[in-house]
């Protein structure tokens, strides 16, 4: 069992830069960098690769505040992301992932988790690089389910994700990647293949 980081506290704010952080290992928890009680974290032109047994990075309770940019999350035996909606009351965080490239893991390469009750957060997915993942390029699961089912989630919580199309087709930057989306009312709006 090898954990690269693991960054935990109510009043923890940490940035990692331009690193390269790989080779954890473990059995079913982050083994690249696992954000806990309140931390926030904010990962800038890294690289997050060859982890084994659980997520490369995972967000493990409500107050968990994760800003990833510019940064290649590949090649990880789990999802890239796993980030973990627990009910959290309090100041509104922004989670913000953006300009990355999830690549190659052997799960979801970004995966939210919801569970019951409201979190105040917004979520921004934008101008990410999603392709060749095992499952989904974003899974959302619904009821604490970690394992990937395609079925999709309703979050009711206020979130914005946005995905680059080609500006003159109209396609999705997003390759082989499949999509289980619900609307606000709970609606499949889709199952598509990008």
């Amino acid at each position: 069992y090898r954990r690269v980081f693991l960054i935990k506290g109510p009043r923890t704010t940490v940035t990692l830069s331009r690193l390269t952080i790989r080779n954890g290992l473990g059995a079913g928890t982050a083994v690249g960098m696992m954000l806990m009680w309140h931390a926030r974290v904010t990962l800038v032109d890294s690289i997050v690769t060859q982890h084994q047994g659980g997520p490369a990075i995972a967000c493990g309770d409500g107050g968990a505040v994760l800003v990833v940019r510019n940064s290649t999350i590949s090649d990880n035996g789990d999802n890239g992301i796993e980030f973990r909606m627990y009910p959290y009351t309090g100041p509104t965080h922004a989670v913000d992932i953006a300009r990355n490239r999830f690549v190659h893991n052997d799960s979801d390469g970004i995966q939210l988790i919801d569970y019951a009750g409201l979190t105040s957060r917004t979520i921004l997915i934008e101008r990410n690089v999603i392709a060749g993942n095992a499952m989904a390029g974003l899974g959302c699961m619904a009821n604490g389910n970690t394992l990937e089912n395609f079925a999709g989630a309703l979050y009711p919580q206020r979130k914005h994700q946005r995905f680059a199309k080609d500006p003159l087709t109209g396609v999705a930057f997003l390759r082989r990647q499949v999509f289980a989306v619900l609307d606000a009312y709970g609606t499949r709006l889709q199952d598509m293949v990008a």
